[in-house]
């Protein structure tokens, strides 16, 4: 059995069972054997899912020819696919876009790899307990449609006589080619014209059976994965192309976090998305979209670590400004502050190393003891040029997440920096090392420096505290929660360390090198690239990052210029036959 189709398998499993807890009459049993229809064959790839002919056979413009890219890289292979079970924001967006009402009830959000719920996602299977949420979700939004008479006849597209009224078949197949993504294939429409005339006849109502297919439809593997298995790629036998369909999914989460519009499903029906061009046309019409921004957000918000900060420990009598209006003016900064760059000025991306443009409002222009802005809300500002923020180094939200309760943390910012900026990986501590800093004694005056001296000395701690602690050092003139000082106990706080044998002095400093280093903008692209694919990527795939780097830099390394390139590459559209 091929891997994808064991992943949608196990997914079959858990949804029976969960249908076997949940049976409570007859319409209810044939929305459950109806959500399970895609387990029966509906996720293959000979199932009706036009892949289009015309492909192109520009697999070097990626890597494999590319002049631009070190004739020494290995050859690239493509990575093995993966069901991919949609986000919650993806659930969410997907259901308002389909229904233009947002979902009734919760459900799980996937557990983030490597830094991103999107990798997280194509890891794993939905539990049960997962299963039943999207199940009840799916019936409450159901109603919650059908019982407003004006609601379901816009959504419908007409007013059924009868639950056989010809004009449910009309529904089934356009509403169902946009749930699954791609055209429904004859036995599925015949499956849910059943159910409609089952559920109908039960409760002598054609709404009523419409009512439990949409519930159906919301419940089903095909909508809760993107179902993307591929077919033989024409020009290499090797290795798989995603179908123009599976191409109009990956391109629309990928960027807008949504199911497909109606022009990406047109361009899919015309099996235009097999060629890279037309990928890449389509990819900057999706970037220009406001969509774009909150759901490309989403990079940064994961990336830093956002949604972790409202339960960061902080202790109240060292930080009495911390709060979770402070947190939320925090993430209000860092969403401002990314989509201006990119979005509005369309700057280079790696500003945001050394960026002194942002947004601030009463709490946080208290925080880092700037005039308080006129009005209500944010305000965009230049940081003073004499000051020592700068970048998403300076950001508070980044700031008081890697800190501790009662201290700033050096070797917490530099084990960031290092992993997540640089790309760099950081041993763990040895199991036998106690990681905890010797606390000072009552009378003795230092700095949190000065007691990381022993990490730096003894021979278990020394290697891996070589490499983050320097860069630690260089914030601290930022405590605990970002507020800037320049003594600590009364000391004057050393600030200067380096980044690979580049020498700073200070935060900006710091910035700068990092903005400057080879690392951190291979690094930029690489976790660019892990979002955008949603896998981690391998030593195979070197020469696609390596020439999507290239493109980045003759784009002034714009974020949409790097986006734009990961879409078109070989990266995004092939897959590796063999898993």
């Amino acid at each position: 059995m091929h891997l994808a189709e064991e992943v949608l398998a196990s997914l079959c499993v858990r949804s029976r069972r969960a249908a076997s807890r949940l049976i409570a009459g007859r319409a209810l049993f044939a929305t459950l054997t109806l959500t399970l229809a895609a387990c029966s064959g509906s996720a293959s790839p000979d199932d009706g899912e036009a892949g289009g002919s015309g492909g192109d056979s520009n697999h070097g413009g990626s890597g494999g020819n590319d002049p631009m890219v070190d004739p020494d890289l290995p050859p690239f292979k493509a990575a093995p696919i993966s069901l991919r079970a949609l986000t919650r924001i993806e659930y969410r967006n997907s259901v308002r876009d389909l229904l233009g009402i947002s979902p009734s009830g919760d459900v799980d959000e996937v557990p983030s790899q490597a830094g991103f719920s999107v990798v997280g996602a194509a890891n794993g299977t939905l539990s049960a307990g997962a299963v039943d949420k999207f199940q009840n979700a799916a019936y409450s939004t159901a109603e919650a449609l059908f019982k407003d008479t004006t609601l379901r006849r816009a959504f419908v597209g007409c007013e059924p006589a009868s639950a056989t009224d010809p004009c449910i078949e009309a529904f089934v197949r356009r509403f169902g080619g946009r749930a699954f993504r791609r055209p429904l294939t004859d036995d599925e429409v015949k499956k849910y014209l059943a159910l409609v005339a089952a559920v109908g006849a039960d409760f002598s109502s054609p709404w009523m059976g419409l009512q439990f297919a949409l519930a159906a439809f919301l419940q089903s593997p095909a909508f809760l994965y993107r179902v993307e298995l591929g077919e033989p790629d024409p020009a290499d036998s090797s290795r798989l192309r995603y179908t123009s369909y599976e191409m109009a999914s990956r391109l629309s989460y990928s960027l807008w976090a949504t199911t497909p519009d109606a022009e990406l499903l047109a361009a899919a029906e015309k099996g235009e998305l097999v060629k890279s061009s037309n990928v890449q046309a389509q990819a900057k019409r999706l970037l220009a979209d406001a969509k774009a921004r909150d759901a490309l957000a989403r990079v940064f918000f994961e990336l830093y670590k956002l949604e972790e900060l409202e339960g960061v420990p902080k202790d109240a009598a060292s930080y009495p400004l911390f709060s979770p209006a402070l947190v939320a003016s925090m993430k209000g900064e860092v969403e401002r502050t990314v989509q201006d760059l990119i979005f509005e000025r369309e700057g280079d991306l790696r500003d945001l190393f050394d960026n002194r443009t942002t947004f601030v409002d009463a709490n946080l222009a208290k925080l880092y003891g700037l005039p308080a802005p006129s009005g209500q809300g944010f305000t965009k500002i230049t940081l003073p040029d004499d000051g020592a923020r700068a970048g998403i180094l300076g950001f508070g939200a980044w700031l008081a997440h890697r800190a501790k309760e009662t201290r700033s943390s050096p070797t917490l910012r530099g084990k960031y920096i290092r992993e997540e900026i640089l790309c760099q990986h950081v041993a763990s501590a040895p199991a036998d090392v106690d990681t905890n800093i010797p606390e000072p004694a009552a009378n003795q005056n230092i700095t949190t420096r000065q007691r990381l001296t022993d990490h730096l000395v003894k021979p278990q701690c020394r290697s891996c505290h070589l490499q983050i602690d320097p860069l630690g050092f260089g914030l601290e003139n930022f405590d605990g929660i970002g507020v800037y000082r320049e003594t600590e106990r009364t000391l004057t706080i050393d600030a200067s360390g380096e980044l690979d044998g580049v020498a700073f002095k200070n935060a900006r400093e710091l910035a700068s090198a990092i903005k400057q280093s080879p690392d951190a903008e291979s690094c930029l692209v690489r976790q660019l690239y892990r979002f955008t694919t949603s896998h981690v990527e391998s030593d195979d795939e070197a020469r696609v990052i390596a020439s999507v780097t290239e493109k980045w830099k003759t784009g002034d390394h714009r974020f949409t210029a790097l986006v734009t390139a990961i879409a078109a590459s070989d990266g995004f559209r092939f897959a590796s036959a063999n898993p």
